[in-house]
């Protein structure tokens, strides 16, 4: 169920089972658009193509349904989309949208930057609680593993969250605030064009932290 996948896939190593999710081998650059609820997903640099791995819906009893991703038509109602770049210095992508139901239900009274396994490796977090939900965001950093993670979910009626996941040797340079600015420029930019559509969002500000 979804619940189990928001609480492990934050534990720097169960991040490497996303490549084991069965593929579309659909090729995909710049950003996903015609997503519910999600403007527009960017996609970040890589020296390797992005491929949909995963498009499934979530029903309301929490068990999963593999649809087919199109870039011309938009499925409405619970959903998950996961990303990759594939193996060998990967990066990958994942989005949720929840609409209704038991996983609903759950992650309304979850929050993964606050969790209490979630804390090892956490450099920046941000959590502002509401009276019908919450939004956060949140970045980890984890040598062991080399891997960079940047986390953002807004929850009330509606939950929608997306989490990206970096292999850390791609950055010039692994000090906590370097990757802490990075983490606030990718939220920004990232952030603008999921919830609010922002057409002038870009990607350039990479350009300064990463080796292309």
């Amino acid at each position: 169920m979804l619940k189990k996948f928001i609480t492990s896939t934050f534990i720097s190593i169960t991040a490497l089972l996303l490549l084991s999710v069965s593929s579309y081998a659909q090729e995909v650059t710049g950003s996903i658009k015609n997503l519910y609820m999600i403007a527009e997903l960017p996609i970040p640099n890589s020296n390797r193509p992005y491929e949909i791995k995963a498009f499934e819906k979530i029903n309301d009893d929490g068990s999963f349904e593999e649809i087919e991703y199109s870039s011309s038509s938009m499925f409405e109602g619970n959903y998950t989309i996961q990303i990759s770049s594939g193996s060998g210095g990967f990066q990958n992508i994942s989005a949720t949208v929840l609409v209704s139901g038991v996983e609903l239900d759950f992650t309304k009274n979850f929050s993964v930057c606050n969790n209490e396994i979630n804390q090892d490796g956490l450099i920046y977090k941000d959590y502002e609680d509401s009276s019908n939900g919450y939004s956060e965001e949140c970045v980890w950093k984890f040598d062991d593993y080399s891997r960079y993670q940047v986390y953002y979910a807004e929850c009330d009626d509606i939950c929608v969250n997306y989490f990206y996941n970096f292999d850390l040797t791609r950055f010039k340079s692994t000090d906590d605030d370097f990757l802490r600015e990075y983490g606030f420029k990718f939220l920004e930019n990232v952030g603008g064009a999921v919830i609010g559509g922002n057409p002038f969002y870009s990607m350039d500000f990479e350009k300064e932290y990463i080796n292309f």
